[in-house]
């Protein structure tokens, strides 16, 4: 499933942005992981990925 994978990408892409320097890249990798647990949890809310970086 497309929106499985894009979630795991973003929060994968999460845990990469740490540091006050890329605040900005991990406010848009957030706000993808978002995008893609809105549709993972339409289809399934078992489904939904959290970020496992300390962000």
């Amino acid at each position: 499933m497309r929106a499985e994978r894009e979630a795991v990408d973003q929060a994968y892409n999460v845990g990469l942005c740490r540091g006050p320097q890329y605040a900005e890249a991990r406010e848009w990798a957030l706000a993808d992981l978002a995008r893609a647990n809105k549709v993972l949890a339409a289809y399934n809310p078992g489904l939904i990925v959290r970020s496992g970086g300390a962000a």
